[in-house]
């Protein structure tokens, strides 16, 4: 996996770290295209899980996202809504993985979350935006 970015998140909304341009599959008008695209590039692995958890967190697009988050599946219909995929079958495919390989069993229930300080945030407030 080039430039450690688990997630493919695209190095845009001013991003100012590292970047590597590569092909991606996008769902435009319809069709399926190929087009280049920068991505952000992390020195490790860690470093991609903090940002793709804090990446919902300071993009206020996500805050319906962030009002289910509890629930996965109107978590993957949320952030599909606020754009996070172009694919049309986004959400419905990670739900569907989610529940082949049951998933869910993974979930902690909330009332035992432990969050770090830039995800402590009511619904609703205002949120950073990047």
């Amino acid at each position: 996996m080039q430039a450690k970015n688990l997630f493919g998140i695209k190095a845009l909304g001013g991003w100012t770290g590292p970047t590597v341009t590569m092909p991606t599959q996008e769902y435009i008008n319809g069709q399926w295209v190929t087009v280049e695209a920068a991505f952000r590039a992390y020195s490790s692995w860690q470093e991609s899980l903090d940002d793709h958890a804090r990446f919902f967190f300071v993009n206020s697009n996500y805050a319906p996202a962030l009002a289910v988050r509890a629930d996965p599946n109107e978590w993957a219909r949320e952030i599909q809504a606020c754009g996070y995929a172009t694919d049309p079958e986004y959400a419905a495919t990670l739900i569907e993985i989610a529940q082949q390989f049951n998933l869910y069993q993974w979930d902690v229930p909330e009332s035992e979350w432990k969050l770090l300080p830039w995800a402590q945030v009511d619904v609703g407030m205002s949120f950073n935006q990047s």
